[in-house]
């Protein structure tokens, strides 16, 4: 036999949310490009952020993430990129945003972390930064932060 003993919830509150975040999760529409080669992260991520209220733009890479951004200038809110990606990379990406669009906070992304170039194409960028695997909240959170520090909130 188990006995389980779980406290006492009170029925009338509701789950905690970080203030940070969930000012952008009632729809505030911003635009974030998720440049992404794993089509079934990238996919999991479009629908966190669409459910969150986000407008998703897809790039399969660092090479499709550029040519849309040189596209369609003024129409991103942030880039999510991953560090490791066939052709361009992330931080290749990052760069680039900052020379053509500074006003376009990046966030770079890897599952890498132990290996020493990823490290420290991160840390030169300066970037904020999600190690994989990530959970929806820690996606929405970092992001709020990305968000509001352009804002100057």
């Amino acid at each position: 036999t188990f006995r389980i003993y779980l406290p006492v919830a009170d029925p009338d509150s509701e789950p905690a949310q970080t203030q940070a975040w969930s000012q952008h999760l009632d729809g505030g529409g911003e635009t974030i490009l998720v440049a992404e080669d794993d089509n079934t992260l990238r996919a999991l991520v479009r629908d966190a952020l669409e459910r969150a209220g986000f407008q998703v733009v897809e790039a399969a890479n660092g090479d499709e993430a550029l040519e849309f951004c040189a596209q369609n200038k003024g129409a991103l809110d942030l880039v999510l990129a991953d560090v490791v990606m066939p052709g361009t990379g992330g931080s290749a990406v990052a760069a680039s945003l900052a020379e053509s669009s500074p006003e376009v906070p990046v966030i770079l992304m890897s599952g890498y972390t132990t290996n020493g170039i990823v490290r420290q194409e991160v840390v030169d960028g300066g970037h904020p930064f999600l190690e994989k695997p990530f959970t929806r909240e820690q996606l929405l959170e970092t992001l709020a932060r990305a968000l509001n520090d352009r804002e100057g909130t």
